[in-house]
């Protein structure tokens, strides 16, 4: 199993993250509800929805917004 995980970027390789869904395109919608932000991905698990982190959420919006420009 150590083989596999050193070929595909280690263990973290399968944990979602913000760098994994750009490169991917893979954002279908985003819903903010109060200091929450959701996810919902087209790709490749359509329909799943991720909550990004707290730590990591303004950074994100900021993100997101360039993005979109």
């Amino acid at each position: 199993m150590r083989d596999l995980y050193d070929k595909v970027e280690g263990y973290h390789y399968f944990r979602h993250r913000r760098e994994m869904i750009a490169g991917r395109k893979a954002i279908a919608s985003m819903r903010e509800y109060g200091r929450v932000v959701m996810v919902t991905l087209a790709a490749p698990r359509p329909g799943q929805e991720i909550k990004i982190a707290d730590r990591q959420r303004e950074e994100f919006l900021i993100w997101r917004v360039m993005e979109e420009e």
